[in-house]
């Protein structure tokens, strides 16, 4: 044996641990049709095992490569069969076996059993890598593990053809199939090493998390959202003037959004500008600490109620909790106004959002009025999302008073309540059976997916029959599993989940759960429950079989 061919089976051999390092760390971008497609290159190529030894290194190797890509095949199949993405992997492999079959008996040496098998197993390994090649072609991803196994594949199928450079030059036969073959195989990787060689040789570092982890940021996510902000600006290139939509083409009897504080363009010729690609717009930063120093005003009970009902049915606190509502009313600050007086001036900055609690005023738009507000009523809502100037004027028809809302601290409100909420969840999860396995940025992974839900007593969580679109696990109080014939099978208390069933099997709810008293659940959606349950997977379907012994208990009885 040769230096290149003792280098090329290292190679292969680190490819394959590559693989499963891959597989157990990411458990994605990896083709399952590849995988097949190797296990059977590996079970017809060494069925001489039971023929003929060669060495103990021969037999080593041959039993290892066939024992891996059967335990890959596991991994990938069973295993973690919930995160393998089918629609990514759609190569037609019948066109690669067809043509293998065909030409391992019309290229083979001897017509034996063996020697086909062998020759087949030749031509089917050099097209195999092809359903890898197409998926990685289809996501557009280069990831780092995923190219460094198909970079040690490569090196390994350039080493194979130094090995037989040097075994023609020692005059050695070699196998014209074996090289046709190895030269078709490398050919087909040269499109991933130019992907290799620009996505990862030439590749910039991403600095993000360097730059996290050298300043320790308070608030994380407002530290990314400032980073990528103020990359921007570098990363900004010219507009053709071709690609503006001329002024023109605005129409000026455009619909009126009334829920927002955008108005129709009139059609007026702008001053001259610089061109440039748009940036999005953006807020200040602030700490999560300042809502400690926001302070809260005493209102009526009537007040809070109308300002509720107000909030409720607005599309930007229709997404956040009953809590946060509570506090985000708490933090209105009063304010009166005079007939006659402007309470928003048409293109001044803003920063406050209102509602209505007496009076009424007129919203104006280039003097203009379109919409009139009286008690409940609430406008100015785009200041608590960014920095823009107001789209129209209001002004007071009669005294009144306000509910104002200040944008920084709205914003302290939600975040700090989703620091708080992820912290709960987290602490909650931890305390559940079926996550102690997890790590932590797994549970955080978990803890930031999940959304609450609240259930009255005597309320159907989900319903026997049913499609199934979540997974859910109880936080606070007690709910009754029935069956069809609403019988109790079980009683579900904190900690406890239900609704993978009809998730893990992609069939209709198997019972119904009906809420005890006050039932306070988390919810994980179907998308979120594949993607991030994947390590537990296996729990999830060996306590199945408990539920199915449960639920057979109970019929008998």
């Amino acid at each position: 044996m040769n230096i290149f061919r003792l280098v090329a089976d290292l190679m292969h051999l680190a490819s394959i641990f590559i693989l499963l390092l891959k597989i157990k760390k990411t458990k994605s971008c990896i083709s399952f049709k590849t995988q097949l497609l190797y296990a059977i290159v590996f079970v017809t190529r060494y069925l001489d095992l039971f023929t003929k030894y060669i060495s103990l290194y021969n037999t080593l190797m041959k039993l290892f490569f066939i024992a891996s890509s059967v335990y890959i095949l596991y991994l990938m199949h069973i295993r973690y069969k919930a995160t393998y993405d089918a629609s990514l992997d759609t190569f037609r492999v019948e066109y690669l076996l067809v043509p293998s079959i065909v030409l391992g008996i019309a290229t083979t040496s001897l017509y034996t059993v063996n020697e086909i098998l062998w020759t087949f197993s030749i031509w089917l390994e050099s097209v195999a890598i092809l359903p890898q090649l197409f998926m990685l072609q289809k996501t557009g991803e280069a990831e780092t593990i995923t190219t460094h196994y198909l970079g040690a594949l490569g090196a390994y199928r350039g080493l194979y053809i130094l090995n037989w450079i040097y075994r023609s030059y020692l005059g050695e036969h070699i196998e014209w199939v074996s090289c046709v073959a190895g030269l078709l195989q490398t050919a087909l990787y040269s499109d991933f090493f130019y992907i290799y060689y620009n996505k990862v040789l030439k590749g910039e570092k991403f600095e993000l998390p360097k730059q996290i982890e050298h300043s320790q940021p308070e608030d994380v996510v407002q530290f990314c959202f400032d980073y990528f902000l103020s990359r921007l600006p570098q990363d900004s290139t010219p507009v053709h003037p071709n690609d503006l939509v001329p002024l023109e083409s605005i129409k000026e009897d455009a619909p009126l959004d009334t829920t927002t504080d955008t108005f129709p363009i009139q059609n007026t010729t702008p001053p001259p500008f610089k061109a440039t690609r748009r940036v999005s717009v953006s807020a200040e930063s602030i700490q999560p600490k300042r809502l400690k120093s926001v302070h809260e005003t005493p209102k009526a009970q009537s007040e809070r109620d109308m300002i509720y009902s107000s909030l409720q049915s607005h599309f930007l606190f229709k997404t956040i909790e009953r809590e946060q509502r509570y506090q985000v009313i708490e933090i209105m600050q009063p304010r009166s106004f005079v007939e006659g007086e402007s309470v928003i001036e048409q293109g001044a900055a803003g920063d406050f959002f209102y509602v209505v609690s007496q009076g009424t005023l007129d919203c104006l738009v280039d003097g203009k009025r379109v919409e009139r507000y009286g008690r409940g009523g609430s406008f100015g809502e785009l200041a608590l999302m960014y920095n823009a100037p107001r789209a129209a004027s209001l002004i007071a028809t009669s005294d009144g008073l306000l509910w104002a809302l200040d944008r920084l601290a709205f914003r302290s409100v939600i975040m700090e309540s989703n620091h708080t909420k992820r912290s709960l969840h987290t602490s909650f999860l931890q305390q559940v059976p079926l996550f102690q396995s997890l790590e932590l940025a797994e549970i955080h992974k978990i803890a930031d997916a999940l959304e609450t839900e609240r259930f009255d007593d005597g309320q159907v969580v989900i319903e026997i029959g049913d499609l199934g679109d979540c997974f859910y696990l109880i936080e606070e109080g007690t709910a009754q599993c029935l069956d069809e014939n609403m019988q109790k099978i079980n009683q579900l208390d904190k900690g406890d989940y239900f609704g993978e069933l009809a998730l893990i099997h992609d069939r209709p709810r198997a019972a119904t759960v009906v809420a005890e008293g006050a039932l306070k659940c988390v919810t994980l959606s179907k998308l979120a429950f594949i993607r991030l349950l994947g390590p537990v997977m296996d729990i999830l379907k060996r306590n199945t079989t408990h539920y199915h012994a449960v639920l057979r208990e109970t019929v008998e009885e």
